[in-house]
């Protein structure tokens, strides 16, 4: 039984408020390619990202990617 898990808290307002928790698993130990994504984050101008994990694990984080479209008004 797997408990280890990550959870994303976002940030609207630069890091007062948190809202749209999404949780993932993190995999089972030794799995040391696994994937996580978070996709559907929403419209944020003061965007700001929490990152936790369930359990006592060292975990790093190897990199990020976004996917930013402009919204021209």
């Amino acid at each position: 039984m797997n408990d280890r898990k990550m959870t994303l808290a976002t940030s609207r307002d630069g890091g007062r408020n948190w809202d749209n928790i999404k949780e993932r698993d993190l995999g089972d130990v030794g799995e040391y390619r696994k994937r996580i994504v978070f996709q559907r984050l929403g419209q944020h101008r003061q965007f700001v990202m929490r990152i936790r994990t369930s359990s006592p694990i060292k975990a790093t984080l190897l990199g990020g990617v976004a996917r930013v479209t402009p919204n021209h008004r």
